[in-house]
């Protein structure tokens, strides 16, 4: 509940204080997307106690919003989503408004981008989503940076991001891919499968802490079968995934027994796996390796081209 100095100071701003019941949010438009009441609990704590020092800001509903007003809804959210579920959370009822007058929808995800972009708590998808009705609308990066305030380098990022796979900007969202990264993956524009691979290779390295691999790093396509050296982030990291790949979803098709040989082989292809990381073994032998567990567990392995001359060589 709000205390008698928040509902005092409420009364005393001057502006409209309208009912949260006669106001319709549409979390779907907001640019944070949906959040959940432990998000901001402390800002409902804030406000219950000094009450509410930037007002929302709201707009009567449009003819052709029949439903929301059948449902008993007056006016439509327009900027302040937070603030509003931190009135709801603590029961108010009523919240200081300003009402806009406004007749379509880029004007009002106008004003929710600039107010949101002010605040520092977004995170990188988020400030993409509060740009992209300008992307949709083909501004250019120069037209945005001046009308939010921002640098084009800063627009240039967060375009691209718009342009790419939902996985991505959701991998962006919960803070495994940062603005350095999406550039960089950009690279990978001609050909979605590489750059989603590339994408899946940061996000684990950031959410297992295991370092994020150089993406400029050019892999050889013909490896030396006499090969030992120790190898790069992106080299295991690629490693590890077709393995994954190629393993996934075949022990359960496995009886019993034969899920015992495969427990103990797949326990020794991983040894092997970190031995030839760690420079201890050569290509020639893990791949060798790998396709007698592949051969094993009935799937098919397909080993690297190997340079002719270290095939011959390799002893």
């Amino acid at each position: 509940m709000l205390s008698e100095y928040a509902i005092e100071r409420d009364k005393a701003s001057g502006l409209k204080l309208i009912p949260l019941k006669k106001i319709y949010a549409d979390v779907n438009f907001n640019c944070r997307g949906q959040f959940t009441s432990a998000d901001i609990v402390e800002l409902a704590r804030d406000v219950a106690a000094k009450g509410l020092i930037e007002p929302i800001i709201i707009r009567n509903l449009w003819a052709t919003e029949e439903i929301q007003k059948k449902q008993g809804f007056e006016y439509s959210l327009v900027a302040g989503f937070r603030r509003y579920a931190a009135y709801r959370t603590n029961e108010a009822e009523v919240i200081p408004c300003v009402v806009r007058h406004i007749d379509n929808e880029f004007e009002c995800r106008d004003i929710n981008a600039v107010e949101n972009l002010q605040r520092k708590d977004l995170n990188l998808a988020q400030e993409a989503a509060a740009i992209k009705h300008y992307y949709n609308a083909n501004w250019t990066l120069k037209d945005v940076a001046e009308h939010v305030s921002k640098s084009t380098g800063w627009v240039q990022i967060r375009y691209v991001l718009l342009g790419m796979p939902a996985e991505i900007q959701q991998a962006a969202g919960q803070g495994y891919i940062l603005s350095q990264d999406v550039l960089e993956l950009n690279k990978y524009r001609e050909n979605r499968t590489e750059m989603l691979k590339m994408a899946g290779v940061i996000r684990d390295a950031r959410k297992y802490k295991t370092g994020v691999p150089n993406l400029t790093h050019s892999i050889k396509k013909k490896d030396y079968a006499t090969t030992k050296k120790t190898r790069t982030r992106l080299e295991i990291f690629e490693l590890m995934e077709a393995l994954r790949n190629a393993t996934k979803g075949r022990y359960a098709h496995q009886p019993m027994e034969a899920g015992d040989v495969i427990s103990t082989q797949g326990n020794s292809l991983a040894t092997s796996v970190l031995a030839w990381a760690a420079g201890e073994i050569d290509s020639f032998t893990l791949h060798t390796r790998i396709r007698e567990f592949c051969d094993l567990i009935g799937v098919g392995y397909t080993m690297p081209e190997f340079s002719k001359e270290s095939l011959l060589n390799f002893k």
